[in-house]
């Protein structure tokens, strides 16, 4: 198995500590019937727990890019890959990076992942490597600059 590399943060296992304040201020709600400030802040942890269990993780290796659910792996080879492109979302002041493939069913298929914070520079690592077995992969680096204007044979 190759080794893989991480594209994405890896905060997942802050989960557990939501999760465990968040039934500390839910006792201490129940107890005192207070559904004021610790409604509030139970609800707070609770989103939080909410999204980072639901989070995913993206790594790659040599011939595959990985998103991971969990424990649950769905794979998508290099080959399979039409673009790479910087989208136009932004989250946190970063923007997202948009991947279009081919799945089993010749459909196009899309899905985007922000670039870990402390990942930086894994990302052209990929586009490199998706090249590298691709060459044909359209590449945008940036959302607005690049794009071959419509009608441009």
């Amino acid at each position: 198995m190759a080794k893989r590399t991480t594209i994405t943060n890896g905060l997942r296992p802050w989960r557990y500590l939501f999760g465990v304040l968040g039934v500390f201020f839910f006792i201490h709600m129940l107890q005192n019937l207070e559904f004021t400030s610790s409604a509030i802040i139970f609800l707070v942890l609770f989103v939080l727990f909410c999204l980072l269990y639901f989070s995913r993780w993206v790594s790659f290796d040599d011939m595959l890019i990985y998103r991971t659910f969990g424990r649950a792996d769905k794979a998508v080879s290099f080959t399979r890959i039409e673009s790479v492109t910087r989208s136009r979302m932004k989250l946190n002041g970063n923007r997202m990076w948009k991947v279009t493939y081919l799945d089993e069913a010749e459909q196009e298929s899309k899905f985007w992942f922000l670039e870990g914070v402390f990942q930086y520079g894994r990302t052209e690592e990929f586009i490199k490597a998706v090249q590298l077995v691709q060459p044909s992969v359209v590449v945008w680096t940036h959302p607005f600059l690049g794009h071959p204007i419509e009608g441009d044979g």
